[in-house]
């Protein structure tokens, strides 16, 4: 505990806290991490493009490169890896989430990289549907060769219900609000990757323990790294996915974001695969005059047709550019190695997601460029760095921020959420189920919360923060220590 009877009575000096017992000062929380600065250098070619996008969107420039770091990753990620040795590689699937409060930017930012991705969707589905169309007419005018009368009918017959399913299977790159079951039937067909993009990325989230009871959460944290998997559905039937992987996007509020952490329960590594990108909060200032987007859509085009003339569409590290990844894994890796708890866990992913953001900028660059030629098989010594420098000044430090107390108990960061409402809003007294009900404080969602903020309470008032003054009817009324509200405790 930390002691604060010093202050306790310079308080009562004032007239301020009479009756009250020295508070637990450490319950007040630490200050949050600030947000770090992204260093658009990481992005090379597309750095120019950001800059301009976020000044156009009157955003921050993290959600831009968010938006078209998984746009990248939903045209290549189900087919092109990193192959770091012989039994290491790292399909270029990743996983973020923008964080900021309403109208802090996020949907102006992504829209137009969101809008292009759903153009060449329609594209490709265009191009399937009149690729099948003419399989269907030659299929009429010339039949099947080598057979006739009954026989070649039911042939025909046959050939005719594929050409259909396949017609009903478009090419797919992106979807929205999908259930597991629409996303095994939707896998199979998909182009050289496929991002679940979501406004909300916290509802799709909680809807994997509340709608399924846990049961589809293991089939997203697989198609993470991408494999064979097999989904039974007594419902639908048993699905069978060769390539089973997607990317996940979307926007996450602060306070959702803190309640995710806490109410996960056990620790899974889902929330540890996710990359943030939470700058800070800058309200507008101006009317944005937009910007041009066609850079970024032609570099996003060149995703979709790219050529790769090296094998299977792996990409490996020159000498030098591995040199740079097993100097950074010794070193800056190597030491938050042992580290407990949930953000230990997000540590744990670092390695696979610096060689995923490796290849995912190397192709980024290119797509942005000016040559010709397709994009190497080798990955260079610059993009390398470019992954090793976004991950340390960018990435690391958004992890601390992410995870700032998300290893306390839950009762833990509701006391503090509790006492933090308080001192902003300037209250003397509150209902503690008024509290769960409508401040939106981490931890007020779920089975079992009314027994949560209870044992809060409880903590707050052994602590000398609180103390409960109505007992009638069950009423849960609490008065707050008057130091809370002096710099005292600043």
């Amino acid at each position: 505990m930390t002691d604060i009877k010093p202050d306790l009575d310079q308080a009562r000096d004032a007239g301020m806290g009479a009756n009250w017992e020295a508070p637990d000062k450490s319950l007040l929380g630490d200050a949050l991490p600030s947000a770090p600065r992204l260093p658009i250098e990481c992005f090379g070619s597309a750095g120019d493009y950001i800059k301009r996008a976020a000044e156009g969107a009157n955003a921050p420039v993290d959600y831009v490169a968010a938006m078209l770091l998984a746009a990248t990753s939903a045209l290549t990620g189900r087919t092109f890896e990193v192959r770091v040795h012989r039994s290491w590689h790292e399909p270029l699937i990743l996983w973020l989430a923008v964080v900021g409060p309403p109208s802090s930017g996020k949907t102006p930012a992504s829209q137009p990289i969101r809008k292009r991705l759903y153009a060449i969707q329609q594209k490709m589905i265009e191009e399937h549907e009149k690729k099948v169309d003419e399989m269907i007419a030659e299929l009429q005018a010339y039949g099947i060769p080598n057979l006739s009368g009954k026989e070649k009918q039911e042939a025909i017959k046959r050939e005719m219900e594929k050409l259909d399913e396949l017609k009903a299977t478009p090419p797919r790159c992106m979807v929205g609000d999908s259930t597991v079951e629409a996303l095994a039937r939707i896998e199979p067909h998909a182009h050289r990757g496929l991002l679940v993009d979501r406004d909300e990325l916290a509802g799709l989230i909680s809807s994997l323990e509340r709608y399924s009871s846990g049961v589809d959460r293991p089939f997203y944290l697989e198609a993470w790294q991408r494999g064979a998997y097999s989904l039974q559905r007594v419902k639908y039937g048993a699905y069978f996915i060769e390539n089973h992987s997607f990317s996940i996007s979307g926007g996450i509020q602060p306070d959702r974001l803190q309640s995710l952490l806490i109410e996960s329960g056990d620790d899974d590594g889902f929330m540890a695969r996710v990359l943030v990108f939470w700058p800070a909060f800058v309200r507008p200032s101006r009317i944005s005059a937009g910007c041009s987007h066609s850079d970024m859509e032609k570099a996003l085009e060149r995703l979709r047709v790219i050529k790769a003339p090296y094998e299977e569409h792996v990409l490996q590290f020159s000498p030098d550019a591995f040199k740079c990844f097993e100097d950074w894994y010794g070193d800056a890796y190597a030491g938050r190695v042992g580290t407990l708890g949930k953000i230990g866990s997000a540590f744990g992913k670092l390695p696979g997601q610096t060689v995923r953001l490796a290849g995912i900028l190397h192709l980024l660059d290119w797509s942005f460029g000016t040559s010709e030629d397709e994009p190497s098989g080798e990955i260079s010594e610059r993009h390398m760095a470019a992954a090793v420098m976004l991950v340390e000044d960018y990435l690391v430090p958004q992890i601390v921020r992410t995870y700032h107390g998300a290893d306390l108990s839950s009762e833990e960061v509701i006391v503090t959420s509790i006492l933090q409402y308080c001192r902003k809003a300037k209250l003397t007294r509150f209902n503690l189920r008024a509290a769960r009900r409508e401040w939106g404080i981490p931890g007020s969602r779920g089975g079992g919360a009314t027994k949560r903020f209870d044992e809060a309470a409880s903590i707050g008032e052994k602590a000398g923060w609180i103390r409960r003054v109505s007992r009638a009817g069950g009423a849960k009324d609490y008065e707050v220590n008057p130091i809370l509200h002096t710099d005292l405790v600043s």
